[in-house]
C-alpha cells in the first residue's frame, strides 16, 4: 500500500480529515488491519513494515487512522530534523500483561482500537 502526498499541506489536509468506521466510497464497514506501507511525503519516503490501516470489508478501500497518522507524522519531522531522506520504520512492540487478566492471559496492546 502507498500513500503519496506532493506537499507537507497535503498530508496536512489528511491528517485533519478524521476516518470513521463507514467507508466513503460504498458505505460499507471498515476494520483494522496491519499492512505494509510506503508514504511518501515531499521528497521523504517512509517504509512502514507494519501500519495499522482501516480497510472495507466490502469494496477493500484502505485509508489512515488517526494513530497512524500521528505516527507518520512523527517520522516525517524526525526525518526533517536528521536531514534523512528515506527511512524504515518498525513496531517494537508494547505488550504489557496486568495482573487483574492473568487467566486470561490478555495482553494490553496500546494500538487497540
Amino acid at each position: 500500500m502507498e500513500f503519496i502526498f506532493k506537499t507537507y499541506a497535503d498530508f496536512t489536509d489528511e491528517y485533519n480529515r478524521y476516518n470513521m468506521d463507514k467507508c466513503n466510497k460504498c458505505k460499507g464497514t471498515r476494520e483494522v488491519v496491519e499492512d505494509k506501507v510506503i508514504v511518501i511525503v515531499e521528497n521523504k519516503k517512509m517504509n512502514f513494515e507494519k501500519l495499522l490501516l482501516f480497510q472495507c470489508t466490502n469494496c477493500g478501500e484502505k485509508c489512515l487512522p488517526m494513530h497512524s497518522k500521528d505516527m507518520i507524522d512523527g517520522c516525517y519531522k524526525t526525518m526533517i530534523e536528521q536531514n534523512q531522506i528515506e527511512g524504515i520504520f518498525s513496531w517494537k512492540g508494547y505488550r504489557k500483561k496486568f495482573n487483574y487478566c492473568q487467566a486470561q492471559e490478555f495482553l494490553y496492546d496500546y494500538r487497540d482500537y
